[in-house]
C-alpha cells in the first residue's frame, strides 16, 4: 500500500517591494518536488521560475 500524494499550492507576497509568488509542492514516499514562480519590479521588473526535485533513493525515513 502506498502512502498518500500530499500537494499544496501556496501563494505569499514580499513584505519590502512589490512581489508575488506561487510554489507548489507534492511530498509522497518518495521525497519532495516543488516548482514556482516569483515576480517582482526592484531592481528591475523580473520573472524566476524554479523546480526543486529532494526525492530520496530509499524513500523518507
Amino acid at each position: 500500500m502506498s502512502e498518500p500524494v500530499r500537494h499544496r499550492v501556496i501563494v505569499w507576497s514580499g513584505v519590502d517591494v512589490w512581489r508575488a509568488e506561487i510554489c507548489s509542492m507534492h511530498l509522497d514516499i518518495d521525497g519532495l518536488t516543488a516548482e514556482g514562480t516569483q515576480i517582482g519590479i526592484s531592481p528591475v521588473p523580473y520573472r524566476l521560475e524554479y523546480r526543486l526535485d529532494a526525492l530520496s533513493p530509499e524513500g523518507w525515513r
